[in-house]
This record gives C-alpha cells, sequence and structure tokens, in this order.
C-alpha cells in the first residue's frame, strides 16, 4: 500500500485527487452546518417550526448510523 502511494505521490496524481476529496468534504461541512443551523433556528423560534421539523429529525435520530450507510 505504501508503494503504491509512493507512486502516485511521484506521478503528482495522489495531490490532485487528495484536493478533490478535501474540497468535497469541505463543501459537505458547509451545507450540513447550513441546514442544520437554519433547522435549529426555525424549531426554537416558531412553534410552527418545531411542530413540523421535530417530530421528523427525532425519527431520523432513532435510524443507526451504520443504516444510512449504503451495503456492499
Amino acid at each position: 500500500m505504501l508503494d503504491a502511494a509512493r507512486e502516485l505521490w511521484s506521478q503528482d496524481v495522489l495531490q490532485s485527487n487528495m484536493l478533490i476529496s478535501l474540497q468535497r468534504v469541505a463543501e459537505g461541512l458547509v451545507l450540513g452546518v447550513a441546514a442544520g443551523v437554519l433547522l435549529a433556528v426555525l424549531c426554537g423560534l416558531f412553534w410552527v417550526g418545531e411542530d413540523l421539523i421535530d417530530p421528523v429529525i427525532q425519527a431520523a435520530r432513532a435510524v443507526p448510523i451504520l443504516g444510512l450507510s449504503p451495503a456492499g
């Protein structure tokens, strides 16, 4: 495995792929945090938001994390 990593590093393939992966992680983190903050504000400030959003959030919390990942 280290030999393959060294070979990809010397070909400048590993660096570009790592940057793309880190960019995708950062984009997902920003979108997830923004959605979480928005839903939290809606639930916390408005009764209608709490009545509509909170049951869905509580149901999603009951699903184990491994159940959300694709099998295979």
